[in-house]
């Protein structure tokens, strides 16, 4: 007797079935598009608030692999729900976010600007000569907004007037501005004091 085969829809089943039992189960996270199994923090310092376990999955059933002391930075691999996916220490391994400061560090490009400044009383002319109409006289001391140069004359703006002052008599001093925000992390319980020396007060 023939045993009849089983038909496309029930292979189809047992196929699905077999795939299915084969599966690993992996923490996992699902946003508005979609799986969310790596969303990166580009130029961030993760840094824990408490003495942190960094554990095996991302529960907190999961198996304790090390604590991470208060303070500590540690790299950031990828968010799962409300755990992050850190390494620390040569350990991979889940922790709480709710105990990670996360700080973007940032470094604003030097900029470097010039300051014109008269040096004597200097009359502001309508063009480039000293036969010109003069539009006002600015006095010694005073910083003017430089426009551009016309051989031994500046074109310059000042008190709401634009003309030209010879460049014999203005000073021009380059003023360089540095911003710079960075993220520092302790590595220990550290004193802060209130000047650079290890005998003086400690703050906290």
């Amino acid at each position: 007797m023939n045993t009849p085969k089983p038909s496309w829809p029930l292979k189809l089943l047992i196929s699905s079935s077999l795939v299915l039992t084969g599966t690993a189960v992996v923490p996992f996270s699902l946003s508005s598009t979609g799986l969310d199994t790596g969303r990166v923090e580009a130029a961030s310092t993760y840094t824990t608030t408490a003495n942190l376990n960094l554990r095996k999955s991302a529960s907190t059933s999961g198996t304790i692999l090390l604590t991470i002391p208060s303070g500590r930075s540690v790299t950031y691999l990828g968010t799962y729900g409300s755990w992050y996916k850190v390494s620390y220490g040569g350990q991979t391994g889940y922790v709480s976010a709710q105990y990670v400061k996360v700080s973007t560090s940032s470094t604003m490009t030097t900029t470097s600007t010039k300051t014109y400044t008269t040096t004597v009383n200097l009359n502001l002319r309508k063009s480039a000569s000293p036969t010109e109409t003069i539009l006002l006289t600015i006095p010694s001391g005073r910083n003017v907004t430089y426009l551009g140069t016309y051989g031994s004359w500046y074109k310059v703006s000042y008190g709401g007037q634009t003309g030209y002052v010879s460049a014999r008599y203005v000073k021009v001093s380059a003023s360089t501005a540095t911003t710079t925000a960075k993220t520092y992390v302790t590595t220990v319980n550290l004193n802060l004091r209130k000047s650079a020396s290890s005998t003086v007060s400690i703050l906290l």
